[in-house]
């Protein structure tokens, strides 16, 4: 139900995940949610009332028109949230495929084959500093001795 909450309140918000949230939808303090309720309280009280006279029906009738061209406005602001919500799960659903896409990738590793790896790498990095060691010892007097 997307009418909710009463005078001064704001929409409540519903929780997408991810520490996201959108407002869920309009509340009743909406002006066209305001003239539905008045025209239905004037019509209400014809009927408790004969002696209210057409004045009063040609009043609610203005309220209910009024409101009737208020409400398309309001479908709007609803559908806009519908979008950016679906749009919003579909991003935290992408999300959620890339990561599980990386927890696969990690968990599917070939851990002896990337231990030989890097072994392999670091015995070459290894002896690429004792050369660059024997290379900084190396000067122009130590040569001349």
């Amino acid at each position: 139900d997307f009418v909710t909450g009463s005078a001064g309140t704001a929409p409540p918000s519903r929780d997408l995940g991810q520490g996201i949230s959108l407002p869920a939808g309009i509340t009743a303090n909406e002006p066209a949610i305001r003239q539905l309720v008045r025209a239905l309280r004037l019509v209400e009280n014809v009927q408790t009332s004969p002696a209210l006279d057409k004045a009063t029906l040609n009043q609610a009738h203005a309220l209910i028109v009024e409101a009737i061209s208020d409400l398309g406005a309001l479908q709007g602001r609803v559908g806009l949230l519908g979008n950016e919500a679906d749009s919003t799960a579909a991003a935290l659903d992408s999300s959620v495929t890339s990561l599980q896409s990386n927890v696969s990738d990690l968990t599917g590793a070939d851990m002896a084959g990337l231990m030989t790896q890097m072994n392999q790498q670091q015995t070459q990095l290894q002896a690429a500093f004792m050369i660059l060691a024997r290379l900084s010892n190396l000067t122009l007097l130590n040569e001349l001795h």
